[in-house]
């Protein structure tokens, strides 16, 4: 899963020195704005991570305009209503941008889908917007790394600029943010660390916690973890059988859903490797997180994929998500049938192919 980032950069020690409360001004100017409705200042808890909107102003000359004082910083979201002037199914707005509500002039402009702030106005939101061009960059060259080694290499650089850019804002708005953004893709001891450093923030971080104390047991070198998935036909089918199965070698445990994009993209480099290689004890065990049970069968027989498919019970908050500690999708570990010992976790295009050639080339 190629979206994790970065390349170290200068130390921004002195950032969180910085970030003040005060009288601020957040100008949000955005085409998609419709004039004569109200946009929303959602400002966020930093302790819980939860929300409510503090302010609301109508939009003219497609702008939103907030004024006002704030004690210390904070993350606020520029929410709307839906094109068609109504909340949410739920009754919540639509989020458009994400900024650092602290003294200073703050102003928006569309990166990425969302509205985020433009570079050259105050102290953290110059990190945030830094934080995230740069990890748009690294994106783009994981997409042209064609070596696991060189996967490698591009994660721990981002995960040491990473870790260090919150540490730098531990107990503050924007490093709360960034670790809340960024847990579910650090390695979990990198995120225990982190998690630490936020004293304020117990009850905010504590499902993170859980799920990196998790994943500590899902890493390679680690025996694998049974699961259960339920095919098409509503048998169960257990990851131990498939890794016992005879003339396995290695399985590819993977996690995904036929509403995932990022999934469905991956599928026909997939069929590649599995066309490839099953010959030579390569297996797939897919678990889908599918809503709908219609939807996945569709999908499995759209995409004719052959290889071994369940779906877990519970979607994402099934125990077999849970026991992999996963969070995000596509997710995937690779198990060595003879030794039951998990060999590697997240990889995905040319460095899982030539992560499977490699295996397979020196398994006698």
């Amino acid at each position: 899963m190629k979206n994790v980032f970065i390349i170290l950069v200068a130390s921004m020690a002195a950032i969180a020195a910085y970030g003040r409360g005060g009288h601020y001004v957040l100008i949000a100017k955005d085409a998609e704005f419709v004039n004569g409705r109200y946009a929303y200042l959602g400002i966020e808890d930093m302790r819980t991570g939860n929300s409510e909107i503090a302010d609301s102003v109508l939009i003219a000359d497609n702008t939103a305009r907030f004024e006002g004082k704030i004690d210390r910083p904070a993350v606020a979201y520029i929410m709307t209503a839906t094109a068609a002037g109504t909340d949410l199914p739920d009754g919540r707005k639509l989020v458009q941008g994400t900024a650092i509500l602290e003294a200073g002039k703050i102003e928006l402009c569309r990166m990425a889908g969302l509205l985020y702030p433009e570079a050259g106005g105050t102290p953290l939101n110059d990190m945030l917007v830094s934080f995230m061009t740069v990890t748009a960059q690294t994106r783009e060259k994981l997409e042209e790394a064609d070596t696991e080694a060189e996967v490698t290499r591009l994660m721990n650089e981002y995960f040491v600029y990473a870790e260090n850019t919150i540490h730098e804002n531990r107990n503050n708005a924007l490093g709360a943010y960034l670790l809340d953004l960024m847990a579910a893709e650090m390695p979990p001891a990198i995120a225990l660390r982190l998690i630490s450093d936020f004293s304020e923030c117990e009850e905010r971080f504590a499902p993170i916690k859980a799920q990196a104390q998790a994943a500590l047991t899902v890493s390679a070198g680690n025996a694998y973890i049974d699961i259960i998935g339920i095919d098409a036909d509503g048998a169960e089918i257990s990851l131990k059988d498939v890794v016992q199965g005879n003339g396995r070698r290695y399985v590819l445990v993977g996690f995904w859903a036929s509403w995932c994009g990022p999934c469905m993209q991956q599928l026909k480099a997939l069929k590649k490797l599995y066309d490839n290689y099953r010959e030579r004890g390569f297996e797939i065990y897919a678990v889908s997180s599918d809503f709908s049970r219609e939807a996945w069968t569709d999908a499995v027989a759209a995409e004719r994929l052959e290889w071994i498919n369940v779906m877990a019970d519970g979607g994402m908050e099934s125990p077999a998500y849970e026991k992999y500690a996963v969070s995000a999708i596509p997710s995937n570990v690779i198990i060595d049938c003879a030794t039951g010992k998990i060999v590697a976790v997240n990889l995905f295009g040319t460095a899982l192919e030539s992560k499977i050639q490699e295996l397979v080339k020196n398994r006698k």
